[in-house]
């Protein structure tokens, strides 16, 4: 009982994480508060709502976190 709850606990959001570029505190904290606010639902939405904004994101649809010096685009003043 104590090993399935350390894997589903800590290695999972792991595994989830580095496999979707996601931070692994980013992926539990989704788990947790979409389980909080939202119910057992939430719990998968949230997450996969977090993956489908930072993909947006690196893909250059959005712009929510800040990018790095060098991937900066110069925008002309008018």
């Amino acid at each position: 009982m104590c090993v399935i709850t350390v894997i589903r606990q800590y290695i999972k959001p792991k595994i989830v994480g580095s496999s979707l570029g996601v931070n692994p505190i980013v992926t539990l904290m989704g788990i947790y508060f979409g389980l909080k606010f939202f119910g057992f639902l939430g719990m998968f939405l949230v997450p996969l709502c977090v993956m489908t904004l930072k993909a947006f994101n690196d893909a250059g649809r959005i712009n929510i976190w800040k990018t790095s010096p060098e991937n900066k685009i110069d925008v002309p003043k008018a």
